[in-house]
C-alpha cells in the first residue's frame, strides 16, 4: 500500500530548505504535503524560516523577531546550501499562499514556545481565509497550546500535533516533558512521532481513533521501507522522491 508523502521544509533535499524553489520543487515532484516553518519578524510579517534567528540559513545574523522584514529580504538565503543557489530569499507566508499548490497540501508549522511569537497564529489564519488555499491548509505544532489556539480561531481546519514520541507510557516528548498520551488532543488529525519511538501499538491506536501516523526525519531507503512496513499513513523526509520511487 502506497504511504503519502510530506515534504520536510519543501524538496530540502535539493534546495535550500523553506525557499519558494524547494517549494515549487516539492509541488513538481508530486508532494502529497508540504510542510513549512513560520516565524514573526519584529514588524509583524509571517515569514518562512524554522529557526528563531537568520544565522543558519541567511548571510545574516540575529533573532528573527528583533529584525524587520526589510532587513531579512535582502540577505542571501541559498549560498549555505550551494553557492548556486545565492539569489534565494526567506519568502513571506503570504507569497507561499500565493502559488498554485496542485494536489498538494500545505503543512504550516508553528513552534511559538512560551507564546514569544505572539498574535502570530491570528496573522496566519487571517492570511489563510484570504488565500486560495483554505481547503489545502493544516495546522502543525509542538505545543498544545498553539494547536488549541488555532482550533479556537480556525475551528474545522486540521491540526497536526508533532512529538518526539511517548516515554514509558507516562509522558510525551513536544516542546517539553508533558505528562500524558499522544492522544489527549481531541480535535486533531494527525500525529507525528520521531521515527525512533513509533511502534505498531502506536500506530493502532491512532488508527482505532480515525487519526493518520506520520514518522518523521526518515531520509534513508532502509528507514523509508522500515516506516513503510509498520504501516505508518505518511513519512516526513527531505528526500520525498525516494518516498515516490518506493511506492
Amino acid at each position: 500500500m502506497a504511504v503519502e508523502v510530506i515534504a520536510h521544509r519543501g524538496a530540502s533535499g535539493y534546495a535550500p530548505e523553506n525557499t519558494i524553489l524547494a517549494i515549487q520543487k516539492a509541488i513538481d515532484y508530486g508532494a502529497d504535503y508540504i510542510e513549512i516553518d513560520v516565524q514573526l519578524t519584529q514588524d509583524g510579517h509571517v515569514i518562512a524560516i524554522h529557526d528563531d534567528t537568520v544565522d543558519r540559513t541567511t548571510s545574516g545574523k540575529g533573532k528573527v523577531r528583533e529584525l524587520n522584514f526589510s532587513e531579512i529580504q535582502i540577505l542571501d538565503a541559498g549560498s549555505w546550501f550551494a553557492p548556486e543557489f545565492q539569489s534565494e530569499k526567506v519568502p513571506l507566508l503570504s507569497e507561499i499562499l500565493d502559488l498554485d499548490f496542485k494536489n498538494s497540501h500545505l503543512i504550516i508549522e508553528v513552534k511559538n514556545v512560551n507564546n514569544i511569537n505572539k498574535g502570530i497564529e491570528n496573522k496566519i489564519v487571517e492570511l489563510v481565509r484570504n488565500s486560495q488555499l483554505q481547503d489545502q491548509i493544516i495546522y502543525k505544532s509542538f505545543s498544545t497550546e498553539v494547536l488549541e489556539r488555532f482550533n479556537n480561531l480556525d475551528p474545522g481546519k486540521k491540526t497536526l500535533y508533532v512529538t518526539i514520541g511517548p516515554v514509558f507510557g507516562l509522558f510525551v516528548i513536544d516542546d517539553w516533558l508533558r505528562w500524558g498520551s499522544l492522544f489527549d488532543l481531541k480535535f486533531v488529525d494527525m500525529i507525528q512521532v520521531h521515527r525512533l519511538l513509533i511502534s505498531k501499538s502506536i500506530i493502532q491506536k491512532a488508527h482505532q481513533r480515525k487519526l493518520k501516523i506520520i514518522a518523521w526525519d526518515v531520509h534513508s531507503p532502509e528507514d523509508i521501507l522500515k516506516m513503510k512496513k509498520l504501516g505508518v499513513d505518511l513519512i516526513e523526509t527531505d528526500f520525498l522522491d525516494r518516498v515516490l520511487n518506493l511506492n
